[in-house]
């Protein structure tokens, strides 16, 4: 019984999902910045009463953005173990 293709897939799967899981923290403390940013413009702005702000509406939007992005990742699947780990350890050192 030949397990080297099994070890290949793993091995592979293991850098593509720890390059994955890399790169999407950087993008997202990138995209968590900027969002960020941009509140705390509308909160100042607000306060100051330059602009009037529905927090409501923007609560609305927040959860319909969270229930998309939890369906879409339910929808993928498992891809492999290999891959799983692989962009934990990547998740973890980024």
């Amino acid at each position: 019984m030949d397990i080297s293709p099994v070890i290949g897939d793993l091995a592979m799967g293991g850098f593509a999902g720890y390059s994955v899981g890399y790169f999407a923290k950087k993008f997202m403390k990138l995209v968590a910045f900027i969002i960020g940013g941009y509140i705390a413009s509308l909160i100042y702005l607000s306060s100051r009463g330059i602009v009037t702000v529905n927090w409501s509406a923007i609560g609305t939007e927040t959860d319909g953005i969270i229930t998309w992005f939890s369906d879409v990742s339910l929808s993928v699947g498992l891809l492999g173990i290999g891959s799983i780990a692989g962009f934990a350890l990547g998740w973890k050192s980024g």
